[in-house]
């Protein structure tokens, strides 16, 4: 019985040992979220972030040489569009003008088959009259290059998790978010909904379940700020070095001690959700504790990197387009490398049409009608008619 047992058992063994032999090297257990999206073997990956290219069927030739021009020279993993690709003129655009608009936008990324993701801004939302933006995510999904998930919150919201250079684990995640339209019950911009911040801290649970219990460092890009973006800004009565908010009535101007090294500059009010309503979305980061970075376009002239007194990292991208308003050559893109070892020490820094297409052609007449200008006005009106603001405030 015992000789039975042992011959037994020895089989079993050997089959056990064939079983092992049979599986390769350094094979893992099947990962529970599918992505498309790996850290190079030298442990980095880098980000590539457009905004505000806002524009219509046949885009300005000027947007389409920025955006070719960065993806060549900066070569990057992962193209993210923070908003607002259909022009905020385009009144009498159909839906295929909306179509054809997103195709000749993002041609430029798909054609040197870069992975791209998009959420929505105001203007795209305007453009939903139009065509729908569930019709929005099916042109942007006309080419290969797009990986929207089909496990989505919403069209706009969802999340796209990064392996780890070993493919064997996540190295961070990256979240898109939809803030939506203006906020139509008390004015200024809605933000994120409830539903939406219900998602993202059950997504966040899920990711840390998936990383062994451990929080999955993640990088949020979208299109309006949360209104923490004022921890960078301070209240003054010096008005002619500030900035108006057509939120509170109130002037602004930039903290340069609450700022990250780089070139920072704003030059209009941060135009966040409504300072007066409670998103929530703030407060579930903090509570989670998995944002690494939080970066929003929607004020096409400021582009600033600081740091919240809670210790979360986030800024701006100036706008990217040319036939909306902006800061003539600033117009940029904004870069993110991150590294696996140490996904929350990423380095970002801008490059603008003036640095990598030169100085020339830059001037667009949408420009002297931008906030910027709006405030210069005020600066002189202000002092005559400035009691009306402050009754309204």
């Amino acid at each position: 019985m015992k000789k039975t047992f042992r011959t037994l058992l020895s089989v079993l063994m050997a089959a056990l040992l064939v079983c092992a032999c049979l599986v390769p090297a350094g094979a893992a257990a099947e990962l529970p979220f599918d992505t498309s999206l790996q850290v190079n073997e030298d442990g980095t990956f880098k980000i590539c972030m457009f905004n505000d290219l806002q524009d219509k069927r046949n885009p300005d030739s000027r947007t389409i040489a920025l955006v070719e021009a960065v993806l060549d020279s900066e070569q990057p993993d992962l193209v993210v569009i923070a908003g607002d690709s259909i022009s905020d003129s385009y009144v009498t655009a159909s839906a295929d003008d909306v179509a054809a608009t997103i195709k000749a936008l993002m041609k430029p990324i798909a054609d040197r088959n870069i992975p791209y993701l998009f959420t929505f801004g105001n203007h795209d939302h305007d453009a939903a009259d139009a065509l729908s933006l569930e019709g929005q995510i099916d042109a942007y999904k006309s080419y290969a290059s797009c990986i929207i998930p089909d496990d989505v919150c919403d069209p706009g919201t969802y999340n796209v998790p990064v392996l780890n250079s070993a493919g064997d684990g996540y190295a961070f995640n990256v979240f898109m978010m939809d803030t939506g339209n203006k906020n139509e019950e008390v004015g200024g911009y809605r933000g994120v909904t409830p539903e939406q911040v219900e998602w993202y801290k059950a997504k966040s649970d899920e990711l840390k379940a998936a990383n062994g219990g451990e929080v999955l460092p993640s990088i949020l890009f979208q299109h309006i700020p949360v209104k923490e973006i004022y921890q960078f800004m301070e209240e003054t009565d010096d008005i002619q070095n500030a900035y108006f908010s057509i939120d509170d009535y109130k002037w602004y101007r930039l903290k340069d001690d609450k700022l990250c090294e780089g070139n920072n500059y704003c030059y209009e009010a941060p135009c966040s959700e409504k300072q007066t309503v409670t998103t929530g979305q703030y407060e579930a980061w903090l509570e989670k504790g998995d944002i690494i970075g939080a970066f929003y376009g929607h004020d096409h002239i400021n582009n600033f990197v600081g740091i919240t007194e809670e210790g979360i990292k986030m800024g701006y991208n100036a706008g990217s387009g040319f036939a909306t308003y902006g800061e003539g050559g600033n117009r940029s893109a904004r870069i993110f490398v991150l590294n696996e070892n140490a996904p929350a020490d990423y380095e970002t820094y801008n490059v603008t049409y003036d640095e990598i297409m030169g100085t020339e052609n830059t001037f667009v007449i949408m420009d002297l009608f931008s906030l910027k200008t709006i405030t210069m006005l005020m600066r002189v009106l202000y002092p005559f008619i400035g009691w009306i603001f402050e009754l309204l405030a």
